[in-house]
């Protein structure tokens, strides 16, 4: 099976919360395309949902740092990051994710988490408004 259908069968797996088996099959395409970027993507939230966040933020950083207009990863990476207490780290990798409108509400959300622990409560509360 080549790594296209790995990577049908992986979103599927993500879909329906099978989180090992999408990340299984995403090892699968790295090991033929070390470099591919949707199995890297699909794996950090494959890898994330399933409480494993340092492996989420290696694999999103990689993403988002090759593909910046990648804000869905970015979102990813930004919940990965606020996950691992890093909020300083996540505030302008989610700035960059709210500017896309079709992830803006979840992006701004994950942002005023970060900047309310922060301790940066005014920020925080603008991205409610």
């Amino acid at each position: 099976m080549g790594p296209t259908e790995l990577l049908k069968q992986a979103a599927a797996a993500l879909q329906a919360g099978q989180w090992k088996q999408c990340s299984d099959l995403c090892d699968r395409v790295l090991l033929v395309e070390p470099g591919n970027p949707a199995a890297r993507h699909l794996r950090g939230i494959g890898v994330l949902q399933d409480g494993q966040v340092q492996r989420a933020v290696e694999d999103l950083e990689q993403v988002v740092d090759a593909h910046p207009s990648n804000t869905h990863a970015a979102l990813f990476l930004g919940r990965a990051l606020r996950l691992s207490d890093r909020n300083e780290d996540a505030i302008p990798v989610l700035e960059s994710a709210v500017r896309d409108s079709n992830i803006a509400i979840d992006a701004r959300y994950e942002l005023a988490r970060c900047m309310s622990r922060a301790r940066r409560s005014r920020d925080a509360i603008k991205q409610y408004r």
